[in-house]
Formats: structure tokens, C-alpha cells, sequence
């Protein structure tokens, strides 16, 4: 299912959006992720990796896509903060240090 979703030829001949809500539904992760990477729902995306816990995941996605956007941050600072990784304060550091100081102007 994911190799037909993935491949250009057929993209015209489903829904993204109703074979998105059937995953959903169906709760078929990874087919959710792969619909949600096609169609570039970033923020659906965020969301999926902070209900899974996949922590690099949700740096990768803040790195690659946040921009100016701080609510990617925001939402990740505060996964990091309830969460109880081990090395949770490293996370919270980075997205302190290298995300918000260097965008206050003095």
C-alpha cells in the first residue's frame, strides 16, 4: 500500500484526503505518514511524532521546516519538558540556546 501511494504514477487516482482519514481511522501509522509527507502537513507530521515519542523525529521536523514559525518549537519544547528521556535536558538546551536566544535582539 505504501509502495503505491509513494509511486507518482497513481497519485492522481486516489483521494489524499479521504485515504488519509481511513488511516487515521484504521490507525495505519506509517501509511498516515507517508500521506502526510506527500501532502506537506508538517504540523500533522509534528503531532504523530509527539504522540509516538520519536524524539529525533521531531527535532528533524522543527529543524527542517519551523522557519520564523516558533509554535514548532514551542510544541516540541513542551513534549521534551513532560517527557522522561534521560538526556531530555539536552533537547530542551538545544531548542533554547539555538532556537530562541539567537532570535532575541538586544
Amino acid at each position: 500500500m505504501i509502495q503505491i501511494i509513494k509511486n507518482r504514477k497513481f497519485i492522481n487516482k486516489y483521494d489524499q484526503n479521504y485515504l488519509l482519514m481511513i488511516f487515521k481511522s484504521s490507525n495505519f501509522t506509517s501509511g498516515v505518514i507517508t500521506l502526510a509527507e506527500l501532502m506537506q502537513l508538517r504540523e500533522e507530521l509534528l503531532s504523530i511524532y509527539i504522540n509516538h515519542q520519536n524524539y529525533d523525529k521531531i527535532m528533524s521536523i522543527c529543524n527542517n521546516y519551523a522557519g520564523n514559525d516558533s509554535s514548532f518549537w514551542i510544541q516540541a519544547l513542551h513534549c521534551f519538558i513532560n517527557s522522561s528521556l534521560p538526556n531530555k535536558y539536552d533537547y530542551i538546551d538545544n531548542i533554547l540556546v539555538n532556537k530562541f536566544v539567537e532570535n532575541i535582539v538586544i
